[in-house]
């Protein structure tokens, strides 16, 4: 705090609207405590990969039986085809649920606050998904992960972006997706740890069910079906009617305690960090959020030219002394909607990339990952799957060091534009009767590759810059409620799509559509790196932004 004959003086706020003596090392703390949430929020996205086979084959923990509907075998959980189906994509639907509630729940009780509610009842749905012993509680577990994760993922972006220090909140903000991949690896990297031997008995045919009719009668033995889930057909059983496998199967109870863990994890290391200044001034507490830009700039730092720019974040450039208003008249705001309507251009913008990210295919790419590393000759896909996640997670670190170098747009020019090329050389590999090899493999490192490099973490970046504090929860609520209903019909439609087209004409639309997102990045998006939250607001409304110069008092 500056003494009484320090605040009587007139103080310059540069630019950015932040002291020249902070430091950065709280803040970069509480964003990777923050970022906790979005790795939980990728550990849920990826808990399929490696759990879904053994729910459904494992003699231990889930058997196909020969109408492919579920049951319970020796206390343990099976999951029909089209039971595994729905236990994939419910956690879309849980999600859309999640963001709204997280737009709701913000605007309430607060970012940090937020983040420690929902830990609790997301720790809850994995112990009920490791717990479970049929298919409808495991079902419901996975459908509360995903509302929890639709919770979290408009959480923390807006609370990375309001304590992070301008000159870094594009390295900062990046952290949501660098964990999102970081919790994918750590999946697939746990896959492989909890793996087991695990036999699984398999009727090839007879009866009212066939696996010639689920394969398009292209089975002629039980090795045909096994070959696609690398385990190696036993001696027991015939081989033409029923084939007893055994295989190396992960622990889909095992990575559900791990997921408990991580979100234990996030509650515990949450406690202790502060709540956003901005939403703290935002309702009447301008002495809590002078404490928190304290504690997240350093005790020696002088946090009043911030909370000058905060103070003036949105609004116009007049000489008006905020810090001289009440706290409940600091706490007034406009009616949503109307603050909505004055926002339509962040809302636009928001909403474009979300969905764009989305159906510019990258669920298309990662439904296509295991066949494609099949076809490139690895034989055992777990190892694939961790080989694919690390390239997203070093990339999307890449991406992390470039945010506040080369910016937001330039990341996403260069993004769209390899994701553009990739998808037509994918397109091109189906078209040649899914020839060479080689270029698949090509293919999907590249796209996987460009997308962590800019489509993957600056949306969610971008999203909660773009938004004025008074909608910040609403906006970004928005934004994600449309990137999960985009995940969630991409997922649902994109089989039915290939039938329709093919898949050569699936991944032609899916450049098509990077190329319209290349071309909103170089003429619409706007630039958002080294500028205050209050210079972005000015720029989307056509303001000639001014660097604040107020003078404050005690």
């Amino acid at each position: 705090m500056a003494d009484d004959s320090d605040l009587d003086r007139p103080l310059v706020v540069n630019d950015v609207g932040v002291s020249k003596q902070s430091s950065d090392s709280f803040a970069i703390t509480a964003a990777l405590i923050a970022a906790l949430g979005a790795f939980n929020f990728g550990i849920t996205l990826a808990y399929t990969s490696p759990s879904l086979l053994p729910m459904e084959v494992s003699d231990k923990s889930g058997v196909f039986n020969s109408d492919m509907s579920a049951e319970e075998s020796g206390g343990t959980v099976t999951i029909s085809t089209e039971n595994g189906a729905l236990f994939s994509s419910i956690l879309n639907i849980g999600a859309m649920l999640g963001s709204v509630l997280g737009g709701i729940i913000n605007n309430k009780i607060g970012r940090k606050w937020t983040l420690l509610t929902v830990a609790v009842p997301f720790a809850a749905s994995w112990f009920w998904m490791a717990l479970s012993e049929d298919v409808l509680n495991i079902t419901l577990g996975r459908f509360f992960t995903g509302v929890c994760s639709g919770t979290f993922t408009v959480t923390v972006p807006i609370y990375i972006a309001e304590i992070s220090p301008v000159a870094i909140r594009g390295t900062l903000g990046a952290l949501t997706q660098l964990m999102v991949t970081f919790g994918i690896f750590m999946t697939a990297v746990l896959g492989l740890v909890f793996e087991t031997k695990q036999k699984t008995t398999l009727k090839c045919g007879g009866g009212e069910f066939s696996w010639d009719d689920e394969y398009d009668g292209d089975i002629t033995s039980c090795q045909d079906i096994v070959s696609d889930w690398t385990c190696t057909v036993s001696e027991d059983g015939d081989s033409t009617t029923l084939g007893v496998c055994e295989g190396d199967m992960s622990s889909w109870r095992n990575l559900a305690y791990a997921g408990a863990v991580g979100c234990a994890a996030l509650f515990i290391l949450m406690l202790g960090m502060p709540e956003s200044p901005a939403f703290l001034h935002a309702n009447g507490h301008l002495d809590a959020a002078r404490k928190a830009l304290q504690r997240l700039r350093g005790a020696g730092a002088d946090v009043e030219g911030e909370l000058v720019a905060l103070a003036n974040a949105g609004a116009e450039n007049e000489d008006v002394d905020e810090f001289n208003m009440s706290d409940k008249e600091a706490g007034e705001k406009k009616p949503l909607l109307t603050a909505l309507w004055e926002s339509r251009k962040a809302v636009m913008i928001g909403f474009t990339l979300m969905i764009g990210q989305q159906l510019a295919g990258i669920n298309a790419v990662m439904f296509y990952c295991s066949s494609i590393l099949s076809m490139a000759g690895m034989s055992n896909q777990n190892l694939g799957t961790v080989i694919v996640f690390a390239v997203q997670f070093v990339m999307t670190g890449v991406a992390c060091m470039l945010m506040d170098r080369l910016g937001r747009k330039m990341l996403m020019i260069i993004s769209t534009s390899g994701m553009t090329v990739f998808c037509l050389t994918l397109s091109f590999f189906f078209f040649n009767d899914k020839e060479p090899s080689a270029l698949a493999l090509i293919s999907l490192i590249g796209y996987i590759a460009f997308f962590s490099l800019g489509f993957g973490p600056v949306p969610y970046l971008v999203m909660s810059e773009l938004f004025p504090l008074e909608v910040r929860e609403t906006g970004c609520s928005i934004a994600m409620l449309t990137n999960w209903m985009g995940a969630f019909m991409v997922t649902e439609c994109f089989a039915s799509l290939v039938l329709a087209i093919s898949a050569q004409g699936a991944f032609l639309l899916f450049a098509v559509i990077c190329a319209l997102s290349l071309a909103f990045v170089v003429f619409i998006m706007p630039e958002t790196k080294g500028k205050s939250l209050e210079q972005i607001q000015d720029e989307l409304h056509g303001r000639t932004h001014v660097p604040l110069r107020t003078s404050m008092s005690a």
